[in-house]
């Protein structure tokens, strides 16, 4: 008879069924103590002094039993003495590592995280941190919170209060010494130490208090955690763009292409190739429409930012419903929620701007929650959606298609899907390469002879010499990247009996792992959105196969490793929230220079800058490439510290422009002389 799964962090009870008999598993030597023989042994928090009476006098000792008891009533020291007495070597070790790891970890928030002005960082800067650190101070909280965790133990016995204070302090000295630390291979030494210590804590840690994690809090816990992230992502990447750290490529061009969508519903921009281009020519992604209601309302470039991390954060509703078809426990549901809204490579790539990508996470997500259900209307729904994310996405498709396959009640579904996905690739490759620029093969160049040859020659280098294919997907600058996304899944989407969810694994292997276009496996760009997803889903189904004892093992570390992972890389993004405020003025002047060209002008502009002047019909990228060649609109926007500023000046002041206003310190306007016959006298 299967197991019932059980909680472990969450509250409910995580031992093996086994466990709770004291007959079945012998107590550990040194935990002896623990199991006192009958009518020997004194009770709890109580001391045995009382003398045995002789039992020739058996009737006085009798009636004098209660007066013995009033007066040797045990102390709180001697109820200290007892638990001292009943606890083992392990406990003591877990409860002071865990001490001192919490208050270590309160050092380094006070002196490093919370410290704005003179922030000292306990691996950055480690001789000035260790000697702002009042040793005194350090020995002296150590030892009260060690003497008000061991009266917490009085009083709440059967808990698992030393290895929940030992996994506390793990995890707390993790996330703090990993705080802009963007290091792999510290991430997953905090990883590897959590994992060992917190588990092995837990096992012997066994006495404790089974209560179950209702499912109302679950939903609580994921919306709060939800309703973070999404406020982290949609902050500080509008703090980004408000410190002018977004460019043209790529949030210029969606911000040019979302005003075309809402003047005329086309797609035309000028800054993607320094022309008037419909974006479907380069990508063919009609998904963008379903923002297009949004961005006519609010028609800001924040309006694509904000909606981003609303679409990423938003797959974890689908990932819940995937959780309890599989009959996960509460516990569980909630550590895979953490492990996706807490995922790297959901979060980074939020910050390179905004793309049709970040839709793949929640279609996708659906795509695997209605396979689940085997809700065939729902599947074909979200196959198509997804299909028209991008035409790449078919690949997806394809291979979700085939591992449908195998599946029982959805396999002539499955088929479908890929027969589909298959043909609608051939099918938008073709009108892509007829009627726009082709896709983009000049990234897998690394796997074709012809340069100039298609797909066709790709897939003619993968089947003649599957040697090389190989040595290209293990790379050394590769090897890192591969690690950073699987080390907090566990490595998971390989174990498996079941062949046919290796097809989940195939998206990764031609997107990221292929190529040596170094965007493609980097954990801060938008090419991991798919095929993170389609990893997560796999870890979700594997997962699901184990014993239900061990699920929430495996959930828990995903979650803590996932964590960990985000923390490293992604917590120096909150700089960005200082930034802005520490040059508001400057940036607020900065935009209002900008604001002053007409909208209907035509600019050309330094990378970025364009962003915020790309709600207009003609804005183009300035660039090494423009210099020697006649300007062609009517405002040139210089950012006068860049390598091709003074040639350029030079050059626009010689075909007649003339400055139009400046910030005397990072950026000139000049307008041609044109479009200054056009402007009022008194606008200078």
């Amino acid at each position: 008879m299967e197991e019932k799964d059980k909680d472990l962090l969450s509250g409910e009870n995580s031992s093996d069924a086994e466990a709770v008999q004291p007959s079945a598993v012998p107590a550990p030597e040194d935990t002896a103590v623990d199991a006192p023989a009958p009518d020997t042994a004194p009770s709890d928090g109580e001391a045995n002094d009382t003398p045995a009476q002789p039992d020739t006098d058996t009737d006085t000792a009798a009636e004098a039993a209660p007066d013995a008891e009033e007066e040797h009533k045990p102390t709180l020291l001697e109820k200290g003495k007892a638990l001292f007495q009943r606890l083992s070597f392990p406990n003591y070790i877990m409860r002071f590592a865990g001490i001192y790891l919490l208050i270590s970890s309160f050092f380094v928030m006070h002196y490093d995280i919370f410290n704005k002005k003179h922030a000292v960082r306990p691996i950055g800067n480690w001789q000035d941190y260790r000697d702002v650190i009042p040793t005194l101070l350090l020995v002296i909280f150590v030892l009260v919170g060690y003497v008000l965790i061991s009266l917490l133990k009085l009083k709440f016995k059967r808990t698992r209060l030393d290895s929940g204070v030992l996994l506390a302090g793990l995890i707390l000295f993790s996330l703090t010494t990993l705080w802009k630390n963007p290091s792999f291979y510290y991430a997953a030494a905090m990883i590897l130490m959590t994992s060992v210590f917190g588990y092995l804590g837990i096992r012997y840690d066994k006495k404790h208090a089974s209560r179950k994690l209702p499912f109302w809090l679950v939903i609580v816990l994921i919306s709060l955690l939800g309703v973070g992230v999404f406020a982290y992502i949609a902050s500080m990447t509008v703090y980004q763009y408000k410190v002018y750290g977004t460019s043209c490529f790529d949030m210029g061009i969606f911000v040019q292409m979302y005003h075309s969508m809402i003047t005329d519903l086309s797609l035309v921009t000028t800054c993607e190739r320094d022309k008037f281009l419909s974006h479907f020519a380069v990508h063919f992604s009609p998904i963008y429409y379903l923002l297009l209601p949004f961005y006519y309302i609010f028609p800001r470039p924040e309006t694509l930012l904000i909606a981003q991390a609303a679409l990423v954060v938003s797959g974890v509703i689908p990932l819940v419903g995937i959780c309890r078809n599989r009959k996960f426990s509460n516990g569980t549901i909630l550590f895979f929620s953490i492990t996706y809204l807490c995922c790297a490579e959901f979060i980074g790539p939020c910050f390179y701007d905004f793309h049709e990508n970040a839709f793949l996470p929640p279609l996708l997500m659906w795509l695997f929650y209605a396979g689940e259900k085997q809700k065939k209307i729902l599947l074909y729904i979200f196959t198509v959606l997804v299909l028209l994310v991008k035409e790449d996405a078919p690949i997806y498709i394809v291979c979700i298609g085939l591992c449908f396959a195998f599946q029982k009640g959805i396999r002539k579904h499955g088929v479908i899907m890929a027969a589909l996905g298959s043909v609608y690739f051939v099918v938008v490759t073709k009108l892509m390469e007829h009627f726009g620029e082709g896709v983009m093969t000049s990234r897998f160049t690394n796997l074709m002879v012809d340069q100039e040859a298609g797909l066709g020659e790709v897939f003619k280098t993968v089947f003649l010499d599957p040697g090389y294919f190989f040595s290209q997907l293990i790379r050394e600058d590769n090897l890192i990247f591969i690690l950073t996304v699987l080390v907090p899944l566990g490595m998971m989407p390989f174990f498996t009996k079941k062949f046919s969810r290796l097809f989940l694994f195939v998206p990764f292997l031609i997107m990221n792992m292929s190529m040596t276009y170094g965007y493609s496996h980097d954990i801060g760009y938008q090419y991991v959105f798919g095929t993170a997803t389609c990893l997560i889903y796999a870890t979700i189904i594997n997962t699901a196969d184990l014993r239900p004892k061990k699920r929430q093992y495996v959930a828990a570390y995903t979650a803590v490793a996932s964590l960990y992972m985000s923390v490293a890389f992604e917590s120096g993004k909150i700089d960005m929230k200082d930034n802005y405020k520490n040059s508001k003025d400057f940036f607020t002047k900065q935009d209002e220079l900008l604001e002053t060209i007409p909208d209907d002008a035509s600019v050309i502009c330094d990378t970025f800058y364009l962003p915020h002047l790309a709600n207009r019909k003609e804005v183009y990228l300035l660039d090494n490439n423009d210099v020697g060649i006649p300007c062609k609109a009517d405002f040139a926007v210089v950012a006068v510290n860049s390598e091709y500023a003074q040639p350029y000046i030079a050059q626009i002041i010689g075909e007649g422009y003339s400055l139009y206003d400046s910030n005397n310190s990072s950026m000139e306007i000049y307008v041609s002389a044109d479009y200054q016959a056009k402007l009022p006298v008194n606008v200078n």
